[in-house]
């Protein structure tokens, strides 16, 4: 029997083992399907209540959503226990989100702004633009907006903003139980190898840094895994409704970022040449699917901003391409690297010791060099320089070098290498692969490498060795991640303690005054749902009641230093 038979014998023996575990028990699958389904109908279906004219603060969106998963329930595609399940997890991440507050600028200054105006009754689709109403309000008019959608839709039932950033915890934790049911069927390895790799992928070091926060590069990274393991997936079971599945992880991808078109793009024509190769009789039906996937992304629920931003402003990419682009990497970015050509700034990046300072110079390090509380670098949720860790340029140079050995070998199959080619392509693409936040599926594509090369039978030089060179890259990453943890935990307990003693401190000032407190805003007008609103405390915007110097509080713009009291005024 040819070694080809022979592996596609195992993988029917691993299908059909799977089969009989979903038969019988209950899926992780099916869990993380719904998980998905429903943070995705939400968004969907609140921007087509949009799109109809309907206030978003009326339960449209969720009411369906949850009547839709009750008839797939009903209908045996869910279990009843997986249903019951996944609804719990969603309301304990929710329960999670409510009690953590969103320290991060841009989570403050524009992704929860968007929710405030959304509250207030804006509708993206039909209404014009008002720049300048709130500071940073420019990137919610030109920004891709289905989580935020998401957000407001949950927080129109809740009046609770902190729980609207729970996405990012649902996506995690779905993505996670689809990479082990993948895993499972793909490598056919220890329970022990399957579960490490699995937790990898999902907990990117990206991931990590903007668990609890409204950040959505993250977001956008699960996605972009869910959509390979989805399509994966649909390959084995020939389900139908993995498809519907996969339609709405990419209309999801293409109203998360304008990046997320662009990878969506890139994994698309990866999947198809896959298929082509390899699934020829599924191809019609997957490019199908594809595209009518990627026209309703674009055209219908990514009417805004994708058709507004070019009928208004001549540039689907409004405000950051176009002739009036607003350029916000450059600032930000570090100093003589910006210029460079993208794959010098892939290579300094990741090769050079962790930092987050605007426009300082990226310092070269050893492989496996740890600068002294290098660490610490990673309590900030878009780490600028080393941004995969700080022992990822060991990795990275693993990468590079098993990139060649598996491309240029006769023996690996040719869908890792479209694999590996299709991860290279969305990670150039973007010409800002410097920073580790535009590019978290360059981690990924570690892991791939790491997951082809030991399931490969030769390897040239390293053919006796490469599994336990495999095995040391597995431990390596994971020491890289609990350093990664580390630093992000540690202040994330900070800054709840702070907030929580700020919180005490205004509630005090609120009982004292006895009355609805005047507060003034800088820039970050959504803390009056965040902190005002979540914690029942009654106020009145001082400029907008025409006491432009008077005030009670000054909500200032430092994270650590957020009230400041004006005691005696207005009493």
């Amino acid at each position: 029997m040819s070694p080809k038979n022979n592996i596609k014998i195992n993988d029917n023996i691993a299908y059909k083992e799977i089969n009989q575990i979903c038969n019988n028990g209950i899926s992780l699958c099916s869990i993380a399907i719904f998980m998905i389904i429903f943070v995705g109908l939400v968004s969907i279906l609140s921007s087509v209540q949009l799109l109809c004219k309907i206030p978003i603060h009326f339960p449209f969106a969720i009411i369906v959503t949850l009547v839709i998963l009750a008839i797939l329930t009903y209908k045996k595609v869910f279990k009843l226990q997986e249903s019951i399940i996944s609804i719990l997890c969603c309301l304990f991440f929710f329960w999670i989100s409510s009690y953590i507050y969103d320290f991060t600028w841009d989570g403050q200054a524009y992704h929860q702004l968007s929710i405030l105006m959304f509250s207030e009754g804006w509708n993206p689709y039909w209404d014009a633009e008002e720049i300048n109403t709130y500071y940073d309000d420019i990137w919610v008019y030109g920004y891709p907006k289905a989580f935020w959608i998401f957000s407001t839709a949950i927080y129109e039932i809740t009046h609770n903003i902190l729980i609207g950033k729970s996405y990012n915890l649902i996506l995690t934790v779905s993505t996670f139980l689809l990479c082990l049911e993948t895993f499972k069927i793909y490598l056919q390895s220890h329970k022990i190898f399957i579960l490490s790799i699995s937790l990898l992928t999902t907990f990117n070091p990206v991931v990590i840094c903007q668990l609890f926060t409204y950040y959505i590069d993250s977001t956008l990274y699960l996605l972009m895994i869910d959509m390979l393991m989805i399509s994966f997936l649909w390959v084995k079971r020939k389900d139908k409704f993995f498809l519907f599945v996969l339609s709405v992880i990419i209309i999801l991808m293409c109203n998360t970022k304008f990046t997320g078109a662009v990878y969506a793009v890139v994994i698309s024509l990866t999947l198809l040449a896959i298929f082509y190769y390899y699934c020829f009789p599924l191809l019609k039906r997957i490019f199908n699917t594809l595209l009518l996937s990627g026209i309703i992304g674009i055209f219908v629920i990514g009417y805004n901003p994708y058709i507004t931003n070019f009928i208004r402003h001549g540039n689907i990419g409004w405000p950051i391409m176009g002739d009036n682009k607003i350029d916000i990497v450059t600032p930000q970015g570090p100093k003589d690297l910006v210029s460079e050509n993208r794959i010098k700034k892939l290579f300094i990046s990741n090769n050079s010791f962790a930092h987050n300072d605007n426009g300082s110079t990226p310092v070269l390090k050893f492989p496996g060099q740890i600068g002294k509380f290098e660490y610490l670098v990673y309590s900030a949720p878009d780490v600028r320089i080393g941004g995969f860790g700080p022992l990822y340029n060991i990795i990275f140079i693993y990468t590079m070098i098993m990139m060649c050995l598996i491309l240029f070998n006769k023996s690996i199959k040719r869908k890792e290498k479209i694999l590996i080619i299709g991860l290279v392509v969305s990670i150039l693409s973007n010409p800002e692969c410097w920073w580790a936040r535009y590019i978290p599926q360059m981690y990924f594509l570690s892991i791939i490498t790491i997951i082809i090369s030991y399931k490969a039978t030769d390897l040239g030089f390293i053919r006796n060795y490469h599994r336990y060179i495999c095995i040391i890259c597995i431990a390596i990453l994971t020491i890289n991640l609990t350093f990664v943890s580390a630093g992000y935990f540690r202040k994330l307990k900070s800054n709840i303690s702070l907030h929580s003693h700020n919180i005490e401190r205004l509630k005090y000032i609120y009982n004292e005054s006895g009355r609805d407190l005047y507060v003034t805003f800088h820039k970050l007008d959504s803390r009056r749902l965040s902190v005002f609103e979540a914690n029942e405390i009654k106020i009145l915007d001082s400029k907008k009641n025409g006491l432009p110097n008077g005030y009670d509080i000054i909500y200032k713009d430092s994270i650590t230093e957020i009230y400041k009291y004006n005691k005696g005024v207005h009493k």
